[in-house]
């Protein structure tokens, strides 16, 4: 059996077995795509999440092994990311390795590299603070917000009794308070909330926080930050329904 694809001539036409080859390699293809993709966000998670443990980790060994120049063998980074994150397969392992090590150099700087793992909502949050901000202050404040999502997410569903995925900033500050961020200082509160009522509406998107506080790679993902769309998408939904 013959098939006839549409703008091919008819001295064109192929078999249908070779359409249906051609079709399985694009749907592989899209498939390994997509794979690719999910394990990247996988392992930036992963990598992040166990950012503070792997630090302490690494030091030690840096300690150990008398250098102290921040930089491991492959084969010893590997062994410090084992022990941290024990879940870790061979295939994230290996390609966590040619990330931090593109050039196959079989030498890894594991400070800079772990660096590169931060939230969306650090970058804005370090540029609404100005240049002098501590980043440190910004990189604790990321690292419990993302440690506490799924609590946030429970918190903030509760208060929400309209429904419409907004809270009032009152209700957010308790809410974020509630969670361990009240040693948090006036400014760095002040600029939290700032970010987070994009309109000055007084109202908080929480769907949008919380992807604020995705992790991706830095080195791989230019010019991203933290931007509140879908309420000024619904805003303009609710203008365009209203009666003229």
């Amino acid at each position: 059996m013959y098939v006839c694809i549409a703008g091919i001539s008819h001295s064109q036409v192929v078999s249908e077995s070779s359409f249906l080859e051609v079709g399985l390699q694009e749907l592989v293809a899209i498939s390994r795509e997509r794979w690719v993709s999910e394990m990247g966000e996988r392992l930036a998670e992963t990598l992040y999440k166990h950012k503070p443990a792997l630090l302490e980790r690494f030091h030690a060994m840096d300690d150990e092994d008398g250098r102290r120049d921040g930089s491991f063998t492959v084969v010893q980074f590997r062994e410090g990311l084992k022990a941290v994150c024990e879940s870790i397969t061979l295939d994230q392992m290996d390609r966590v390795i040619a990330l931090a090590d593109p050039e196959n150099s079989g030498w890894i700087r594991y400070q800079e590299f772990l660096s590169r793992f931060q939230t969306l909502f650090a970058a804005s949050l370090r540029h609404e603070l100005g240049p002098n901000c501590d980043d440190r202050v910004v990189q604790r404040v990321c690292q419990v917000m993302h440690s506490q999502k799924d609590s946030l997410r429970v918190v903030f569903e509760n208060i929400d009794q309209s429904g419409d995925e907004c809270i009032s900033i009152d209700e957010f500050k308790l809410a974020v308070g509630e969670l361990g961020l009240d040693w948090v200082d006036t400014e760095t509160s002040n600029a939290i909330f700032t970010l987070m009522d994009v309109n000055h509406d007084g109202e908080v998107e929480y769907n949008e926080f919380i992807e604020a506080f995705k992790v991706v790679d830095i080195q791989n993902v230019g010019g991203q930050s933290m931007g509140v769309k879908s309420k000024k998408k619904k805003m303009q939904k609710k203008n365009s329904e209203a009666p003229h």
